[in-house]
């Protein structure tokens, strides 16, 4: 074996073990509403229609994993390995991007600097779709580089149907292949190999073509504003996560820097200024260009280092031990993601109304959302007159958010819920704070 891929494999050993054990040490606690969502519509998928429930908005891969997993066994303990497998997948291909573009070195610095940031070793072990999705971007990325343009394609197509916001990279890649003129087609149509089946399928289910992506952007734009944050929220959060981070100020200054990593430099800004302006915003949703940004700064580094070492080869060994430690100080600053899941209630056999996805986890019922897409007073009038369908319902009214926030929708809530009350003696009454959870069953 050469000594180069030798060194290469020890080095990725050397990452995957320090991801892994970071990863076990801040393991997440729970799982968060999106998971069970996932969860449930991967029941859905997999019994035909016969159990769970489906969001249109949604991407599919994720729920046919989770699905699968379904028939298999457990779903969740399927996706916390996914979550984990691809939290590693990331960590590897930061670093074979890095090696590639700037040197071994560099790759591992940007490895480093990802698998220590506290927010991705935070969702290291979450079933969602940010670190897959991120996962996929960086093998598309990988491949692009080796110019290996019709895998590339599929890889994106596949990241894609993860998660929407990642046809971002597609749109980079093809427009500087198109510029090149060399390769645009083979990215274009290894795409659409997959994503024309899925927009067929929407034709058929949905009679448009895009209306999942219409119903996102719908549903972003018209967000809680629990999330509404202002246009520098990820600006601050990453200078949170990492004080190292504010090397990107020189890195923009630094031309070898930009000539070597012009894709990342293109990628790290495009999705930064995309979800800066975005409704909804989430420190999770950083994982889709942190990785672009550990590259940036592994390569201001690496440049630092060569000047150090050419005034002193001792001055580089001092900033490598202080390199070391502002790369761990990050992680004292995580802490284990815990959240609180609903009281465990075992719905009756028959049709569940529901105002939360987590009742799915442990029942394989068919289930109708009470707050999927929107909450409207339309739409609560009509539950209103459809009160005898279903067997159970099981509701939180602080989880029945108004699209409008108007008194009257706000009333029609209040109206339903005492409906529902009224229907039958509750099973289940309890209030904390100002959510009120009540169980109804038929009898």
């Amino acid at each position: 074996m050469p000594p180069n891929e030798k060194a290469a494999k020890l080095d990725i050993l050397l990452l995957s073990s320090i991801t892994i054990l970071l990863v076990l040490l801040f393991w997440s606690k729970g799982v968060p509403w999106d998971t069970a969502v996932y969860v449930g519509m991967g029941k859905y998928l997999f019994s035909f229609g016969t159990a769970g429930f489906w969001e249109a908005a949604r991407p599919p891969v994720l729920p046919i994993l989770l699905g699968a997993a379904w028939r298999l066994g457990d779903p969740v303990i399927a996706g916390r390995t996914i979550a984990l497998l691809s939290s590693i997948g990331c960590v590897i291909f930061t670093y074979l991007i890095g090696k590639r573009l700037l040197g071994r070195r560099e790759g591992i610095i940007a490895a480093l600097l990802l698998s220590t940031t506290p927010v991705f070793i935070q969702y290291a072990s979450v079933p969602l779709t940010d670190i897959l999705s991120a996962f996929f971007g960086l093998i598309a990325l990988y491949l692009f580089l080796e110019n290996q343009h019709w895998a590339a394609g599929m890889v994106l197509g596949v990241s894609f149907l993860t998660r929407f916001y990642q046809g971002i990279i597609f749109g980079v890649l093809a427009i500087i292949l198109f510029t090149r003129k060399k390769g645009c087609s083979q990215v274009i149509i290894g795409f659409f190999a997959l994503v024309i089946p899925y927009l067929i399928i929407n034709l058929f289910v949905y009679k448009n073509l895009f209306y999942p992506f219409l119903l996102q952007f719908e549903l972003v734009r018209s967000t809680d504003p629990y999330w509404a944050m202002p246009w520098w929220f990820y600006f601050k959060e990453l200078f949170y996560q990492s004080y190292i981070s504010l090397l990107l100020i020189p890195a923009l200054f630094m031309k070898k820097a930009r000539k070597s990593l012009y894709l990342p430099f293109i990628l790290f800004f495009v999705f930064l200024i995309f979800f800066s302006f975005a409704a909804h915003k989430e420190d999770r949703f950083m994982l889709l260009f942190i990785p672009y940004l550990s590259l940036i700064i592994a390569a201001v580094i690496g440049l630092g280092m060569e000047s150090a070492n050419a005034i002193s080869p001792r001055l580089t060994q001092t900033l490598i031990v202080f390199l070391i430690i502002l790369l761990f100080l990050p992680v004292l600053r995580a802490s284990p993601l815990s959240y609180k899941e609903p009281p465990v209630i075992q719905p009756a056999k028959g049709e569940l109304w529901t105002s939360n996805p987590y009742y799915v986890l442990a029942s394989d019922q068919k289930a109708v959302l009470l707050y999927y897409p929107f909450v409207t007073a339309e739409r609560l009038d009509k539950r209103t007159s459809d009160l005898a369908n279903p067997v159970t319902i099981i509701i939180n009214s602080c989880d029945l958010i108004c699209k409008d926030d108007g008194l009257l929708c706000r009333s029609k809530v209040d109206a339903f819920i005492s409906s529902v009350s009224a229907r039958n003696p509750p099973t289940f009454d309890e209030t904390d704070g100002r959510c009120r959870m009540i169980v109804s069953e038929k009898k």
